[in-house]
């Protein structure tokens, strides 16, 4: 034990170099949010060349000549070509389909990408440190009935310890803790189990490092005490 209690159950200053100020960090999470690019696919436009049969009907013009022969009975007149060798052509004349093609526009397919925005809520957690600090009443009981069992737990000290060269004068204040615990209110409905944890961080605020070495004297003054309420 690094300090011991008067019988008084004041405790002593601390002593030199021990440490005296604790740091707890409060901390806080803060929501950072950022933009990347990602892939959402996209559009492809493929143009493709597609035949289509068409049908059309159209009407045509033909020529034919034609020889008729006359009979006639009458004198020759003199526009008549007579005894003379004529010659002459007449030709025939057909209209042909002559099929051309046109390409025109009739539509345009428009491909553009826009840019627009929309607002999307983040919904997340954000943990924060926060330090409940509680203001524990000093242990304060009558020295008197401390010493009215001050016998009985040398006692117990003598077998428990028996086998060690320790004194009782050096677990003392841990008895005196014990019992002093026993008569606070807050504990008077408990057990031990439920009270131990308090128990060791209100001793090692005092004596760090010591409570494994005194925690069986200290449930001992304990129990004795509960006992004898």
């Amino acid at each position: 034990m690094k300090r011991k209690q008067d019988e008084s159950g004041a405790r002593s200053q601390p002593a030199q170099g021990e440490q005296t100020e604790a740091t707890i960090p409060i901390t806080k999470e803060e929501l950072k949010v950022e933009k990347q690019m990602v892939d959402r696919g996209g559009v492809r436009v493929v143009s493709n060349v597609v035949e289509k049969p068409v049908d059309e009907t159209v009407s045509l013009r033909e020529e034919h000549v034609s020889v008729e022969r006359r009979p006639v009975d009458r004198p020759v007149s003199p526009d008549d070509v007579a005894f003379r060798e004529v010659s002459f052509e007449l030709g025939e004349m057909a209209e042909e389909p002559v099929v051309t093609k046109e390409a025109r526009v009739v539509e345009e397919v428009v491909v553009k990408k826009g840019v627009s925005e929309r607002t999307e809520e983040i919904h997340e957690r954000l943990r924060h440190t926060e330090v409940d600090v509680k203001k524990e009443a000093p242990i304060r009981t009558s020295t008197s009935e401390f010493e009215a069992l001050d016998r009985t737990f040398e006692e117990d000290f003598t077998k428990a310890h028996a086998a060690e060269k320790s004194s009782y004068q050096q677990y003392r204040p841990a008895y005196r803790f014990g019992y002093d615990l026993a008569h606070r209110d807050e504990y008077r409905a408990k057990n031990w189990g439920t009270v131990e944890e308090d128990a060791q961080r209100s001793w090692e605020r005092e004596n760090p490092g010591t409570w494994g070495n005194v925690k069986d004297a200290v449930h001992r003054a304990w129990d004795t005490v509960r006992g004898r309420t």
